[in-house]
């Protein structure tokens, strides 16, 4: 088995049912949903630093966000009835292929 196929499976096996939510058109409610598979952990105390604040948490999802394009800041991600803002987000890469994303996470409030 490959890198590229262990990060999905790792993902199916271990993560969560999450949801990306991207704000679509110009009413405040309206948004485009895709579900995705992933896992939430909070930042070690060592890690806080520059713009990254107490309370904020990072995500680990797969590559597959349906019709939305990759995560990007303002997204919502939806976990267990709690919404999370992205505040950033990186491509996890190996050789060419995105096998997923990390997300970095703000909020938290149910």
């Amino acid at each position: 088995m490959s890198l590229p196929d262990a990060v999905p499976r790792m993902l199916a096996r271990n993560g969560r049912p999450m949801a990306l939510r991207r704000r679509t058109g110009t009413a405040l409610s309206t948004f485009t949903e895709t579900a995705v598979t992933g896992f939430v952990v909070a930042f070690n105390p060592s890690e806080i630093i520059g713009l990254i604040q107490q309370g904020d948490s990072r995500a680990t999802i797969g590559a597959d966000v349906g019709t939305l394009t990759a995560p990007a800041a303002n997204d919502l991600l939806q976990v267990d009835g709690t919404a999370w803002r992205v505040m950033g987000s990186h491509p996890l890469v190996v050789g060419s292929t995105v096998v997923g994303y990390r997300l970095w996470l703000r909020g938290g409030a149910k």
